[in-house]
């Protein structure tokens, strides 16, 4: 077929056969005596155009939501999951490390001491920083402090507890209205 056939069935006009296309009819607006067409849109297009912008305005919404009042508690969460992994892997580390666990008297929960009697480990709570922290004891004197959980309300909040070389911690970490806790147990090398 030629572009002007094709053309022509779709406008209505009769072909160079001289046959009428009957399957496509031009659709035509009514149009005002003086040959203008109309401007405007029909009832349906003004429906279907309000429902598009009504569905993206839902999904705006749903994902502006999402993103600031879903995540802020998902962050919070997010931080105490952290600080309770880091304390798990540190205490973990110390303990396996210790031969034994000496309990600790105020701010200091105690201390594990390694094989080597001038090294130790002494875990503690700094009140002004909401913190568990663990230092490194050379011959007695702090050699490096590391805070290893940043989100403990209070000093009760952290608990060491021994029994042989077991040694079972519970941390409770506290970020705004969320709170998460766990216990575990590590096991100290024989001596």
């Amino acid at each position: 077929m030629s572009w002007g056939q094709l053309r022509s069935m779709f406008s209505g006009r009769r072909t160079h056969r001289g046959s009428r296309s009957g399957s496509y009819r031009q659709i035509r607006r009514r149009q005002p005596e003086d040959g203008r067409r109309e401007a405007g849109f029909t009832l349906p297009e003004m429906l279907i155009a309000a429902f598009l912008v009504a569905s993206a305005a839902g999904l705006i919404a749903t994902a502006i939501y999402q993103v600031f009042i879903v995540s802020q508690g998902g962050n919070a969460r997010l931080s105490e999951l952290t600080d309770l992994e880091s304390a798990a892997l540190w205490i973990g580390r110390d303990a396996t490390e210790a031969v034994s666990w000496t309990p600790g008297s105020g701010i200091a929960y105690g201390t594990f001491q390694t094989t080597d009697p001038s090294i130790s480990y002494r875990y503690g709570f700094i009140g002004a920083e909401n913190a568990l922290a663990r230092q490194v004891l050379v011959s007695g004197t702090p050699q490096q402090t590391l805070r290893l959980a940043r989100h403990i309300a209070n000093q009760g909040d952290v608990v060491f507890s021994v029994s042989g070389s077991l040694v079972t911690v519970s941390i409770t970490a506290t970020s705004g209205s969320t709170s998460q806790s766990a216990t575990f147990n590590v096991s100290m090398r024989a001596q």
